[in-house]
């Protein structure tokens, strides 16, 4: 059966190696309609049209952005993302720049000064409420949107349980935020789930703190004393003004 050619995407990914496949990958878990193809056959087909064309190859086609690494890749696959769904303003891409190719993320404007910016450090196992399994910190946050993380020393009590049920909240109306989990260090921490003390104190938690993990690991935001508010500000500041999806940019022939 004869198949018409993809000829409009969301994202033209051009290069199939490595990096291409990752920023293919992490798009695809968005539900982004994204095209990955090798440098010939983009040269062979300049009628495609998307609304964002990513050199992954290191062919220097005209386009704005250009992957190099893997952690290229995951930085800028959750943020075009956001903005071919309508859920952020395009100028969030502008930060893309910023962040490329730097391991420490502190310096970016959409990064919460203080205590953020690196990617989240692999501390041990924590569990993720009542009945749940050992899991990495890391595994816990490997999430398509944004993880929220309120961790608190000792018990929690009802601050963590107050602040846990404004996050969930939040969660339920935000397409930025895909989880939240309530984390406390004391031995009678149920119904919340358990984080060694050791870890929360490498976080940088002194009494009850909220950090925003970003879909590539990063953290963006460390708040103490933690608030809604806080988490709020944060959305706004990557979310902007979020408009709809626009129309289609040129091809590749209309870039050349």
């Amino acid at each position: 059966m004869y198949k018409r050619p993809v000829t409009s995407c969301d994202v033209l990914v051009v290069g199939t190696g490595p990096t291409g496949l990752t920023l293919a990958t992490e798009l695809r878990r968005r539900d982004v309609d994204v095209l990955l193809v090798d440098p010939p056959e983009a040269a062979a087909r300049p009628e495609v049209r998307a609304k964002w064309i990513v050199d992954c190859d290191g062919c220097q086609i005209p386009t704005r952005f250009h992957c190099h690494t893997d952690r290229d890749a995951a930085n800028l696959g959750w943020k075009l993302a956001l903005v071919c769904e309508g859920d952020a303003d395009p100028k969030l891409l502008d930060s893309y720049a910023a962040e490329q190719g730097s391991l420490d993320y502190s310096g970016s404007p959409i990064v919460v000064e203080g205590r953020a910016g690196r990617r989240l450090p692999d501390l041990g196992s924590v569990t993720a409420g009542e009945g749940a399994p050992k899991v990495r910190l890391h595994e816990l946050t490997d999430r398509p949107g944004h993880t929220l993380l309120a961790v608190a020393i000792g018990d929690g009590g009802e601050g963590l349980a107050r602040l846990h049920a404004q996050l969930e909240a939040l969660v339920a109306r935000s397409p930025l935020f895909d989880a939240v989990f309530a984390l406390a260090t004391g031995p009678e921490h149920l119904p919340f789930g358990s984080i060694h003390p050791e870890a929360a104190a490498a976080l940088g938690v002194g009494s009850l703190a909220v950090l925003a993990v970003r879909p590539d690991g990063h953290v963006g935001l460390v708040a103490e004393p933690a608030t809604l508010a806080d988490v709020e500000a944060y959305e706004a500041l990557i979310r902007g003004g979020a408009g709809g999806r626009g129309a289609a940019s040129p091809s590749l022939q209309d870039r050349a």
